[in-house]
């Protein structure tokens, strides 16, 4: 019997501060681990508790019922994809980090090569999301 595996996702667990902002660099390579042109991608982001999604990229579809608002998770490419190929961010403002409890959520990272119902979209990245308890909260803003 023969099998094949459509998953490429990489697992990374990520552990963060209520409270703090989050920032993540990544590059995208293909699997010869040659950097790639992400200039026509899209890139969506979940935090899910659960099955209940929590927190997401403005991108994301069928995000209408999440607990905190749309859009709080920014996704942002290196403009210059010529010297900086792959290369994008996910971050979280600490504001927004403020209002996630602290507990362990799941993830993923998904690119999509138009952004919408006609492109293919692959998860590229999930994990577990561990939100610590922030020893000293921060003066109110």
């Amino acid at each position: 019997m023969s099998t094949v595996n459509f998953d490429v996702a990489q697992t990374l667990d990520i552990t963060c501060v209520k409270g703090d902002t989050f920032s993540l660099d990544l590059t995208i390579k293909d699997s010869s681990g040659t950097a790639i042109d992400i200039t026509n991608y899209v890139f969506y982001t979940q935090i899910f508790d659960g099955s209940k999604l929590i927190i997401s990229t403005t991108d994301s579809r069928g995000a209408g019922s999440q607990s905190i608002s749309e859009g709080n998770i920014v996704v942002t490419k290196n403009a210059d994809q010529t010297t900086n190929k792959g290369k994008f961010n996910i971050s979280i403002s600490s504001t927004v980090m403020s209002v996630i409890s602290a507990k362990g959520y799941r993830y993923e990272v998904q690119m999509s090569t138009t952004g919408d119902a006609t492109g293919v979209d692959t998860t590229i990245l999930r994990g577990v999301f561990v939100v610590n308890q922030d020893l000293v909260q921060p003066p109110a803003r």
